[in-house]
């Protein structure tokens, strides 16, 4: 199946035009330049491309690392009680417990985009009661 520059639907019109006019091929688009001209995901800093690259390698990560702490391959570190336990914490709590009085302001969930009304700034105090 023979891809065209219009089928790269992420990349703005106007840096398909600006690009090299000898490439009429999506696969001629260098993938790092092409990934950094595509529109963020929703509620992301990366395009569709770079989201999954980023989701799968983190994913292979954590399944191919035997020492994973959630890994059930024997031997493991952690018995379904300390598990469970740790999956009760968040980042959130991590970084209030022990960030001092450097954090002052935080997201309750931090690893994601702030938003004023799903994931707002928080002062450290209120998220610690």
């Amino acid at each position: 199946m023979e891809e065209s520059m219009q089928t790269f639907t992420y990349c703005p019109e106007f840096h398909a035009a600006e690009s090299n006019n000898d490439k009429r091929d999506i696969r001629d688009i260098d993938l790092f330049t092409g990934g950094l001209s595509e529109k963020p995901v929703v509620g992301g800093v990366v395009g569709p491309t770079f989201a999954c690259i980023l989701s799968r390698q983190f994913q292979h990560l954590k399944k191919g690392d035997r020492f994973w702490y959630e890994n059930d391959i024997p031997p493991n570190a952690f018995s379904k009680g300390q598990l469970e336990e740790i999956r009760k914490s968040s980042l959130t709590r991590i970084l209030c417990d022990n960030g001092g009085k450097l954090v002052r302001l935080l997201q309750p969930s931090p690893m994601l985009m702030p938003d004023d009304y799903l994931n707002a700034f928080r002062n450290v105090k209120k998220l610690q009661n």
